[in-house]
């Protein structure tokens, strides 16, 4: 038979100590800003129902074609159900799959193994609303430029959350349950966020209806707060001599 084997996809697990890490497909090949970027969702699921013992969520960022929707990468960590996530994913890649399709996936459900919405239902849900125009987002890297440009940011986490996990200098904290009431006090143009992007998702969606220019912190406080815990540490990191030998 003339057989051939067309390109592979990179895909990948790995065990780290307790937790597992899966990757597949294209991750982030041209500059960010530039025309040709791939855009992105992420999202937290849980590794299965969240009442059932021993569940666990899992960081999953999803790569995408921002115009037709194709579905071109993706990276799964966390301690349970990563690897079988990574293989629909690749599955999905592989056969030419849209965000869409991944919403609309029946994958196997029972409350030790999965939820009603698989993580990558929720992927896919994420970052089809992206495509379809329903939620602008904002990444990390731009939060700074978007802020400066006359954004104001918005918290939408309970107070007490805020406390406790920590929050952006300059922030402003309006809960979601207060949202509608303090509309009028908002300027024009708003970033909401939340921990983990879904309260600020429904904030945004709110924000829009009421007219008000909105962006989403893709990703939440919890990914802006890793980001730049690991930026200081790198920078705070010792710099070890290095002696070259003459030639």
């Amino acid at each position: 038979r003339d057989v051939s084997l067309g390109p592979v996809l990179d895909t990948a697990v790995a065990k780290v100590f307790g937790l597992t890490v899966g990757a597949v497909g294209e991750t982030e090949p041209e500059p960010v800003g530039s025309a040709d970027a791939l855009e992105k969702v992420y999202v937290y699921p849980a590794s299965h129902a969240e009442y059932y013992p021993g569940g666990d969520r899992l960081w999953v960022k999803l790569l995408f074609d921002p115009g037709e929707g194709s579905v071109r990468g993706a990276q799964v960590v966390g301690p349970d159900g990563v690897d079988k996530r990574t293989d629909v994913l690749a599955t999905a890649i592989q056969h030419g799959a849209t965000v869409r399709d991944l919403a609309e996936l029946d994958l196997g459900y029972a409350p030790p193994y999965g939820s009603a919405k698989d993580p990558v239902n929720v992927a896919g849900m994420a970052a089809e609303n992206v495509v379809e125009g329903v939620v602008e987002q904002v990444h990390w890297h731009d939060l700074d430029d978007a802020l400066d440009d006359g954004r104001r940011l918005v918290d939408c986490r309970p107070p007490e959350m805020r406390e406790a996990d920590g929050y952006i200098e300059g922030s402003l904290n309006v809960p979601l349950p207060e949202l509608r009431s303090r509309v009028d006090d908002l300027p024009d143009e708003v970033t909401v966020h939340c921990k983990m992007g879904q309260t600020s998702y429904m904030a945004a969606r709110v924000l829009d209806q009421s007219g008000v220019d909105v962006q989403n912190l893709a990703g939440g406080y919890q990914l802006y707060d890793a980001v730049q815990r690991d930026r200081a540490a790198r920078r705070d990191a010792p710099v070890e001599a290095v002696s070259v030998a003459d030639d």
